[in-house]
């Protein structure tokens, strides 16, 4: 996902930088509907594009 920082997030005031992160979403399925999910995104690499995080 990429997008621009322009609203409030938690602690951080909106800084207008660039961020990207990657994650990955898995489906199950049952009679062709979504039955449940579970998901996974590189916050920390999120928090670092921010500055918010050490590193």
């Amino acid at each position: 996902m990429a997008a621009t920082h322009t609203g409030q997030f938690f602690d951080t005031p909106p800084t207008g930088r660039q961020i990207a992160i990657t994650g990955t979403v898995i489906y199950q399925f049952a009679a062709g509907k979504i039955v449940a999910s579970w998901g996974n995104w590189d916050n920390l690499g999120l928090m670092r594009q921010l500055r918010v995080s050490p590193g």
